[in-house]
């Protein structure tokens, strides 16, 4: 359960750092088209260049470049749409980033059941190992019990064996001496 907290954290630590860049991108990039208009048109009110943002309709400064044919103006507009265009690799990338953490995330909680599980086996599996190990333990000390008992038993029934052998032996003496 802990590995699949510490993963889930780390996912919407990057999900959330993903979600601020892509909004970063798309601020970035609001920026520079209202940058481009005002370049295209210096005299335009802040309602046509928000207008133009909300359409938008980025084409504007392309159209001015081309019109005034000025060759530092046309390398900043191909600089400019490399930019854009890059741009767009990046939030595409970050798009495609979030879909696979959205399928990370959905990987990990349809894979919880068997963690749980997992976990599960491995805590009977302790439990398990440590009943065995005292059952062990106990059947060590009953195993030197009947040893020191079959010790005892032995060397009883060999005084006994020996008592009897005497008597008979005694008993077979005076028998003979009779």
């Amino acid at each position: 359960m802990g590995q699949y907290n510490f993963v889930l954290q780390k996912l919407q630590a990057v999900t959330k750092s993903f979600l601020q860049v892509q909004n970063e991108i798309k601020l970035s990039k609001r920026d520079q088209i209202a940058r481009q208009y005002k370049i295209a048109r210096p005299n335009a009110s802040e309602e046509e260049i928000q207008q133009a943002i909300d359409s938008g309709r980025t084409d504007i400064f392309n159209e001015v470049m081309l019109s005034s044919r000025i060759a530092d103006g046309q390398r900043i507009l191909g600089a400019v749409q490399d930019r854009q265009r890059e741009l767009n690799k990046v939030l595409e990338s970050m798009t495609q980033l979030q879909e696979i953490m959205l399928e990370m995330n959905t990987l990990i909680n349809n894979q919880q059941p068997m963690i749980d599980e997992t976990e599960t086996a491995i805590d009977n599996t302790i439990t398990n190992v440590e009943g065995g190990v005292t059952q062990l333990s106990e059947a060590n000390k009953s195993a030197i019990k009947a040893r020191r008992t079959k010790w005892i038993i032995f060397w009883i029934l060999l005084v006994v064996v020996i008592i009897v052998a005497i008597i008979v032996a005694i008993e077979v003496l005076k028998n003979k001496s009779n």
